[in-house]
């Protein structure tokens, strides 16, 4: 059933040309080159290298320069978190995070089905109404009214394929594990 389908010959059709045309592309070679400049730069490797265990840490709390200044810092967050437990700002915020964790989808598409719909009286207010720009705002806001059906938690969405690769790329990579052979407590105990 699958095989015969005209809509699945179709996408496989589209999906050998967009391959086509991304193989002859001269903006992919251009990305490729720089990809490769960038990779094989000083900087590059100098962020991307691993850290030198042989490194001094300094506390800066316990420095003259800086001490002042973080402590101050650290005073100023202290009263901001007691103050914020009963600011109404801060609980509005509350809500809507647990509102956009619980829903995400449904959350972004009203933000962007009430930007449509500003958008478009914006555009019959000045007058310019294009018949292009008013099939793709339709199009985006029947893509929103159906997000506004959707009752995924942002749990369930970071469970995903889409959503373990996304979060993979943005999170920090594991610290390198430290050995201890013992070097550093003899040169400790030396004098």
């Amino acid at each position: 059933m699958v095989s015969g389908s005209k809509v699945v010959s179709s996408g496989v059709a589209f999906g050998d040309r967009i391959r086509q045309w991304r193989g002859e592309s001269r903006l992919v070679g251009v990305g490729a080159e720089g990809r490769d400049v960038v990779e094989s730069s000083f900087a590059y490797r100098w962020l991307t290298s691993e850290p030198d265990p042989e490194v001094i840490v300094i506390d800066l709390r316990e420095t003259r320069a800086f001490g002042p200044l973080i402590r101050g810092v650290d005073r100023g967050v202290s009263e901001f978190t007691a103050r914020s437990r009963t600011s109404t700002v801060v609980g509005a915020l509350g809500w809507v995070g647990s509102a956009i964790r619980a829903r995400p989808i449904q959350v972004v598409s009203a933000v962007v089905l009430a930007m449509v719909v500003m958008s478009l009286v914006l555009m019959v207010r000045v007058g310019s109404v294009s018949q292009s720009l008013l099939l793709g705002q339709l199009l985006v806001a029947g893509l929103a009214a159906l997000g506004l059906r959707s009752r995924a938690s942002l749990g369930a969405l970071l469970e995903t394929r889409v959503g373990r690769g996304i979060v993979a790329a943005f999170e920090p990579p594991e610290p390198p594990e430290r050995v201890d052979d013992g070097s550093r407590q003899d040169a400790e105990d030396s004098p």
